[in-house]
C-alpha cells in the first residue's frame, strides 16, 4: 500500500511540473524617450494554453492580459528600468528573466548660460557646466558667438568632449559685443542655453574702407564716407582728408556725406576717411576721382612728311586745356583698297590711320598707296567735344616694286606694277605682267 502512495504522488508531481509553462522569454521594447513599447513572444514550452501574461515594470505589475504587446507610458527619459513577463496556464505561472532596458533619448535640460571672462581685444575665455537633467549621455559641447541675438545669427566657434568644460576663443574683433551661448548634445539633440553677453577691449579702428567718389559735374565731387569694417570700438569722430591737404575737410562724429566743389574740369582728387575710437585713430583706403569733362580748348597743329609710296611721317602739337582723357586721331582722306576685295579694287573713303593719347612726337602710317593724293588732319576728342587741326594736302610718289608670291615649293609668281595703266583706271595695283617660273609640273 505504502508503495503504491508513493508512485502516485511521484506520478502527481511530474504532472504538475508538465503542465506550467517553460521556456518564458524575456521582454524586449522598442524605446522612446518617454515609454516602451514591449512585445513578447509565447513561452518556448507554453505546456497548456497560455490564460494570461503579467507583465512588471521595476516590480509593480502594469499589464496583465492575452496581448504580446504593451506600451508603457509616462517614463523617465534615459532611464533604465526592469520588465519581467509572467505566463500562466489554468494551472500555475511561471516568471521569465528580469530585462533592464533603457528609454530613449532628449535634449539636455536645465542648461545653464556660459560665463565669459575678457582676456584681451580679440580674445574671451568661455567656462560652462553640465546640464541639471542630461536626459542621455553628452556626447559632446558646442560653443557659439553671434554680434546680434538672433539663434540664426550664431556660428560655431569650438566644439569640446564630454569631459572638457572651458576653452579661449580668439580672433574676435576689439570692441565689439558678443553673445555667447553652449549647446550641449546628447544622442537626442542639443539645447541651447541663454546668451551671456561680454564686449572685448577696444582698439584702434581697422579696415577702413575708401569713401565712393560721384563726379556730380565738372566742378564738383560727392564724397560718401563707409563705416569701418572692424570698428573694434564705439566710433568717436570721423575725419575727412582731401588731395594732399593737411587739416581734414570733414570732422564729426557721424558718417555724413560730403560736396566738394570749386574744382577744374577733369581734375583728379584723392580722399581718403580717418576713424577713431577712444584707444586712438586710423586711416582708411585712398579714393581717387576725376571731376567730369567738358569740350577739350585749345588748337592742333599737324605737320606731314612723306617717306616714300606708302608711309607718311605725322607730328601734331598738343591741347593745351584738353578738359579730359584727350585722344588725338590721325585721320587721313584719300584712296585706299576696298576691304576684302579679290580684284584690289580701290575707293575713296577716310580712315582713322593713328589714335593716341600722346602729342609732340613722331609717328609712322603706313598704309597708303603709290602715286596717290591725301589730305591728313587730327581729331582731337574726349568724351565731350573735339578739336580740329589743320588739314595737309601729300601725294605719294610713284611706286615701282616687284610683288613676289609663292604659290608653293615649285612656283613663284611675279606681278609688276605699272604707274602709268595705274593713272588711267583708277586701280592699285594693275596687272600688266604676269610672270610665272617654274621648275616643273607640280
Amino acid at each position: 500500500m505504502a508503495s503504491f502512495l508513493s508512485n502516485s504522488i511521484s506520478f502527481i508531481s511530474s504532472f504538475v511540473t508538465f503542465v506550467v509553462p517553460d521556456g518564458v522569454p524575456g521582454a524586449t521594447a522598442v524605446r522612446r524617450p518617454k515609454e516602451l513599447e514591449v512585445h513578447w513572444t509565447e513561452p518556448g514550452q507554453p505546456n497548456g494554453i497560455i490564460t494570461q501574461y503579467n507583465l512588471t515594470l521595476d516590480g509593480q505589475v502594469v499589464y496583465s492580459g492575452t496581448s504580446n504587446n504593451f506600451t508603457i507610458q509616462g517614463l523617465w527619459a534615459y532611464t533604465e528600468y526592469a520588465l519581467q513577463l509572467t505566463a500562466c496556464t489554468r494551472i500555475g505561472c511561471a516568471q521569465g528573466p528580469v530585462v533592464r532596458i533603457r528609454t530613449g533619448e532628449l535634449p539636455p535640460e536645465g542648461v545653464k548660460a556660459p560665463e565669459v571672462l575678457v582676456r584681451g581685444r580679440t580674445e574671451v575665455e568661455v567656462s560652462w557646466e553640465v546640464p541639471t537633467i542630461l536626459n542621455g549621455s553628452i556626447v559632446r559641447y558646442e560653443i557659439l558667438f553671434a554680434t546680434s541675438d538672433v539663434l540664426s545669427a550664431y556660428v560655431s566657434k569650438f566644439n569640446a568632449t564630454p569631459n572638457v568644460f572651458n576653452t579661449v576663443i580668439g580672433n574676435l574683433t576689439a570692441g565689439t559685443l558678443y553673445y555667447v551661448r553652449v549647446r550641449p548634445f546628447t544622442g537626442g539633440g542639443g539645447t541651447f542655453s541663454n546668451a551671456t553677453q561680454v564686449t572685448t577691449h577696444e582698439d584702434v579702428p581697422d579696415d577702413i574702407p575708401a569713401p565712393i567718389v560721384v563726379a556730380d559735374s565738372p566742378y564738383a565731387l560727392s564724397v560718401i564716407m563707409l563705416p569701418p569694417d572692424k570698428p573694434n570700438g564705439v566710433i568717436t569722430r570721423y575725419e575727412l582728408y582731401q588731395d594732399s591737404i593737411t587739416d581734414p575737410v570733414l570732422n564729426v562724429t557721424q558718417l555724413t556725406n560730403h560736396t566738394a566743389r570749386g574744382f577744374a574740369p577733369y581734375s583728379r582728387h584723392t580722399f581718403r576717411v580717418r576713424a577713431c575710437t577712444a584707444q586712438g585713430c586710423a586711416y582708411g583706403a585712398l579714393a581717387v576721382a576725376f571731376t567730369q569733362e567738358i569740350a577739350p580748348n585749345g588748337t592742333v597743329t599737324l605737320s606731314t612728311n612723306i617717306r616714300n609710296a606708302t608711309a607718311v611721317n605725322a607730328r601734331w602739337t598738343r591741347v593745351a586745356v584738353p578738359n579730359g582723357r584727350l585722344f588725338y586721331n590721325l585721320m587721313v582722306y584719300g584712296r585706299f583698297i576696298v576691304q576684302g576685295s579679290v580684284e584690289l579694287e580701290t575707293e575713296e573713303r577716310v580712315e582713322t590711320a593713328i589714335s593716341v593719347e600722346e602729342a609732340e612726337k613722331d609717328f609712322i602710317y603706313n598704309g597708303l598707296l603709290p602715286y596717290t593724293t591725301y589730305t591728313f588732319w587730327v581729331n582731337a576728342s574726349n568724351s565731350v567735344g573735339f578739336v580740329l587741326s589743320n588739314n595737309v594736302t601729300n601725294s605719294t610718289p610713284e611706286g615701282g616694286k616687284l610683288l613676289c608670291t609663292v604659290s608653293s615649293s615649285r612656283h613663284v609668281e611675279v606681278i609688276k606694277s605699272d604707274v602709268k595703266p595705274f593713272l588711267r583706271k583708277k586701280i592699285w595695283p594693275v596687272l600688266d605682267a604676269k610672270i610665272s617660273a617654274s621648275r616643273g609640273p607640280e
